[in-house]
């Protein structure tokens, strides 16, 4: 019996979703990474751009390291920097498995902070966050599955985050991870002399050097299409939870590109009256605790509320108390 060409073409489906989201992610991470520089054109800021830079690059290299253990391949050396990090296995295991291990080790900062940002969202903010459906076989069930996905997830992601509440420790470290973490989330690739470095190098290199593992990988991933015929729910859910965790990562950069871009204006102000913004969304937080507001004001407009006031107040402080 032959195969439809529209089974064919949707085993490239998938795969092909994966890869452009990773790189919205990627590219919102290095919009994310623009916005922090911006806290270095001034002295009182610098130690905000330290810190931030230092935990993204610390849970970046957790996250090389993490598979590297748990695959095996063990670690000799450890570094992480405030601009840059290092991660060295102790050992290169043989075998096409350990060496798709390996790869995965590669691009764990790609998945690894999301998902643990994810994953707390699930369990303290929303048990529903996770609402995904079994598609069927052909490119038109692969498309329509991915037209629903693109349009639900995300709002569902947005208002998880807009319901943080504050005064909760859990949420308040959700809300640290998100800031801290997500500067890190994106493979490592840099050009130093010359010469290209950092994950993306190794990358390739080592599929340059060992191609054969990568590319049965590949064929069996574009076979596993094949199960949307006999058994859906088993292709279809682990890769919609590959396009929550790559969309999370691109969402969290965009919203920490907006934290960051905000408590950038406050650099513009005069020193002693820097803290002003932050300070008037600290108000707004800690008045929504204190003052008996009406049944209809949630979190999300206490939030809203608190980020507006402290845009109005930077704005306003440094058009009246500008840096000299």
């Amino acid at each position: 019996m032959a195969i439809e060409p529209d089974l064919l073409a949707a085993g490239l489906f998938a795969p092909v979703v994966v890869w452009l989201l990773w790189r919205g992610q990627t590219l919102s991470v290095e919009l994310l990474r623009l916005r922090l520089l911006v806290l270095t054109r001034h002295g009182n800021q610098r130690w905000i751009y330290s810190t931030v830079s230092w935990f993204g690059t610390l849970l970046h290299e957790i996250s090389h390291a993490t598979v590297l253990l748990l695959s095996g391949h063990g670690i000799r050396e450890f570094r992480a920097g405030v601009e840059t990090g290092h991660v060295t296995p102790a050992t290169m295991r043989k075998g096409p498995l350990s060496f798709l291990f390996f790869l995965v080790a590669a691009l764990a900062p790609l998945f690894i902070p999301p998902a643990l940002v994810l994953a707390l969202l699930f369990f303290f903010v929303d048990e529903t966050l996770f609402q995904f459906t079994s598609g069927g076989p052909g490119l038109q069930a692969a498309w329509d599955l991915l037209v629903a996905f693109g349009a639900d997830f995300p709002l569902r992601l947005l208002r998880s985050l807009a319901n943080l509440d504050l005064a909760q420790p859990a949420h308040i470290a959700i809300l640290a991870a998100t800031l801290l973490g997500i500067p890190g989330a994106r493979p490592s690739h840099v050009t130093a002399k010359g010469k290209k470095e950092g994950d993306v190098a190794v990358l390739r290199a080592r599929i340059r050097e060992n191609p054969l593992p990568f590319i049965a990988f590949l064929i069996l991933l574009y076979a596993a299409s094949f199960l949307t015929l006999l058994w859906p729910a088993a292709y279809w859910l682990p890769l919609q939870a590959v396009w929550a965790i790559a969309t999370t990562g691109t969402v969290l950069a965009l919203v920490g590109a907006l934290w960051w871009s905000l408590a950038g204006l406050d650099g513009r102000v005069t020193p002693w009256l820097a803290w002003g913004g932050f300070a008037a969304f600290v108000a707004v937080q800690l008045g929504a605790r204190f003052v008996t507001l009406p049944a209809s004001i949630t979190l999300v407009h206490i939030n809203g509320a608190a980020l507006a006031a402290w845009l109005v107040v930077s704005l306003g402080l440094g058009a009246v108390a500008r840096r000299r």
